[in-house]
């Protein structure tokens, strides 16, 4: 008798362990560690598949996804010690000495539910000054690209006209089309004829807008400033939370016409010059005035680019999040879950909603270009990642833990130490990840921050159709830094595949010459968070021969 696969009312071929139910919602069963039966529901195959993606590769782990509510850090840090095997017993010992001295009886009694990334110095790297971008390259896809798969670590050096390689037909790309004003505005405080500095954060009415201003203790309510000679003038109203002020603006003429003439881009304050041209700050498609500061990562595609990418047969979804206070305010909290982000408006429209959809209905990938696209659609975004049509102000906060809903791939730069933006795309990939890819940009001589060079995240081996013969004229080897152990992949042409390994641990593939077999120091004065690290985070990159193929059994 032939064999039937199953489909649901789509046509979509199930996969063994799904089901499509009379409700008309899908479901996904699987066995845990302990031989028991569990099941997972969503009102959308490509949800449920994204649960399921992330369920195989606790199970390959041995973790049970449903045991954090009963699974202690202790309990997890024990099985991990006994599988270390291959430890020296002078490492394993200052490890077991450490975790007990410092972790067991206290941290280590948490259950894993109540366990969260909270340390904000997990999240800084070494930048040398230098590597700041001061200009914009002449032509914008000029910019080198790191490519680096979000799960196993695997890093490629392109450059950023190559990402079509890895957009592929039914693919959608959210790009976000808020235009950066003229938002700085340097005049005197009337009567003292004192310099003061003014960045125009969001327009509440047509005279009033909320600002920054310097310097904040001279400027109190009542205070006036004029600008250009008196052509624009300005009274405080109001202070505000976080010190920020309320300005009443009094002008002739059209607003836009003298913000643009007395108004400078506010680019951020590490580049230390003015631009000469103030389009080299905003995206080749922005359109929507309203930005504090520009989505950086769409900086680098061109016209053509994107004409380009159409012709692959690749959806352009457009939003609009205007960037605001949240991209200039630095982490000051302990913890970054204390940490408050400022809100911002966005627009999802029905017909850009409705790209966003089909894509994840036809089985293919939402990339998003930048973090402002990010959060833009991880906070409209329905439970089941459905995209409606709305708008409205988010302050949405991602940082390790977070699950996705709808994004599957990222197009980003290289952000600031300790920077909100760095713990979102640690989120979406690995703490450890990125700060190892950050460190390769650096050795490498990547440019940083929003003029520098750009990133792509991505499932490469499952989402991406990889060209079958990348351009050799291009360094596209993987590289890590010289202390790192490295274990190659042979077989593969064309190609140089490496992971880092634990210094003591040996290598699944044959070790590079260069790589040093050098035992690792403990650091006793690690807190409770980092010396967890070493439970699950200071494992070894997981490799193609250990990853799950996406078509599970």
């Amino acid at each position: 008798m032939a064999y039937r696969m199953r489909k649901d009312p789509q046509g979509h071929t199930l996969k063994n362990g799904e089901c499509y139910r009379k409700d008309g919602r899908y479901s996904y069963s699987w066995t845990n560690p302990r031989g028991e039966r569990k099941t997972i529901y969503s009102t959308n195959l490509q949800a449920l598949r994204k649960r399921e993606k992330q369920l195989i590769y606790d199970l390959e782990d041995g973790i049970d996804p449903l045991a954090a509510n009963v699974v202690t850090v202790n309990q997890l840090w024990d099985k991990y010690i006994k599988q270390k095997y291959d430890l020296k017993d002078t490492t394993r010992n200052n490890y077991i000495y450490c975790y007990d001295r410092w972790v067991r009886n206290g941290f280590g009694k948490l259950k894993l539910s109540r366990v969260k990334y909270s340390d904000v110095k997990d999240f800084y790297y070494d930048l040398p000054e230098e590597l700041i971008a001061q200009d914009p390259l002449e032509k914008r896809s000029d910019s080198r690209l790191l490519v680096m798969d979000r799960f196993t670590g695997e890093i490629n050096h392109r450059h950023f006209y190559n990402i079509i390689d890895y957009l592929h037909k039914g693919d959608c790309l959210v790009i976000n089309d808020t235009k950066v004003i003229p938002a700085r505005l340097h005049g005197e405080k009337s009567g003292t004829g004192a310099h003061v500095e003014v960045l125009l954060l969001r327009r509440l009415s047509t005279t009033d807008w909320e600002c920054l201003v310097k310097p904040g203790k001279k400027l109190r309510n009542g205070a006036r400033v004029e600008f250009g000679e008196g052509l624009l003038k300005g009274e405080i109203i109001d202070t505000i939370d976080d010190g920020n002020r309320i300005i009443r603006f009094e002008f002739e003429g059209i607003w836009e016409e003298v913000l643009d003439r007395l108004g400078e881009m506010p680019i951020p304050p590490y580049i230390h010059h003015q631009l000469k041209e103030k389009a080299r700050y905003n995206t080749v498609y922005a359109k929507n005035d309203g930005s504090a500061a520009a989505p950086t990562a769409g900086l680098h595609w061109t016209e053509e680019l994107l004409q380009a990418v159409k012709e692959k047969g690749v959806e352009i979804a457009h939003i609009t999040l205007h960037v605001g206070l949240g991209t200039f305010r630095p982490v000051k909290a302990d913890k970054i879950e204390e940490h408050h982000m400022h809100s911002e408006y966005y627009i999802v429209e029905q017909s850009e909603a409705d790209k966003i959809n089909r894509a994840h209905a036809e089985g293919h990938r939402v990339i998003c270009t930048g973090t402002t696209s990010c959060r833009t659609v991880e906070a409209a975004a329905l439970p089941d990642g459905t995209m409606p049509a709305t708008s409205g102000w988010t302050d949405i906060f991602i940082y390790p833990g977070y699950q996705f809903k709808c994004m599957d791939a990222l197009i980003t730069n290289f952000h600031l130490p300790e920077s909100t933006l760095v713990m979102l795309v640690s989120a979406f990939t690995k703490r450890e990840h990125v700060l190892r890819a950050y460190k390769v940009a650096v050795r490498e001589k990547y440019r940083f921050f929003s003029f520098g060079d750009a990133c792509f995240f991505a499932d490469l081996k499952n989402d991406a159709q990889l060209p079958a013969e990348l351009d050799p004229n291009r360094n596209h080897e993987v590289t890590f830094l010289p202390e790192d152990a490295v274990a190659e992949v042979e077989g593969i042409p064309g190609k140089s595949y490496s992971w880092p390994l634990a210094a003591d641990e040996t290598p699944l593939w044959k070790t590079a010459e260069n790589a040093e077999d050098t035992e690792p120091v403990t650091d006793a004065g690690k807190n409770a968070e980092n010396v967890l690290g070493v439970v699950k985070d200071d494992m070894p990159a997981t490799t193609d021969a250990e990853r799950p193929e996406e078509n599970v059994r």
